[in-house]
């Protein structure tokens, strides 16, 4: 096979970027976001916190492969930017609160974010509201904000 096709075939995927690349720094207007029970690990291999959000699968890269942690080598997480010192801010009602990213969402949409029962009482105190809407959704370096809770 000529070596020129292959490059030319395999040069555009090795140069694509998760689909959240895209998305940082831009407020989604119209977002909405539930909460779910967060225990365990998520899907970007760490133990979730407190105060946690799930990203829409969308939004995750496919091809992302696991490697050793920059925290800890002994252990592998998810090497995928949106697992990468990712945050998400939300500004509901008046309010703006910040979270890490550290968990994958499958049913959500780019503007949906699922949070844990913590941070979403943060935003909403009443969790018979279940979705909270509407929301502006802005996807952040955490070393950009201020972690809520």
């Amino acid at each position: 096979m000529n070596s020129l096709y292959l490059l030319a075939l395999f040069v555009p995927l090795a140069m694509s970027t998760a689909p959240i690349t895209s998305q940082i720094n831009k407020p989604i207007a119209g977002g909405q976001f539930t909460y779910y029970d967060a225990v365990g690990n998520g899907a970007c291999g760490e133990p979730l916190k407190k105060c946690t959000a799930a990203l829409s699968a969308k939004l995750f890269d496919p091809a992302a492969k696991w490697g050793p942690s920059p925290k800890d080598a002994s252990k592998y997480v998810l090497q995928d930017p949106a697992c990468n010192d990712l945050c998400v801010k939300i500004e509901y009602k008046g309010k703006t609160a910040s979270f890490p990213i550290q968990d994958k969402c499958p049913g959500c949409e780019p503007n949906h974010v699922d949070l844990s029962e913590d941070a979403f009482k943060v935003l909403e105190s009443n969790l018979g509201v279940g979705k909270a809407t509407p929301a502006t959704i802005t996807y952040l370096p955490c070393s950009q904000t201020k972690i809520s809770c």
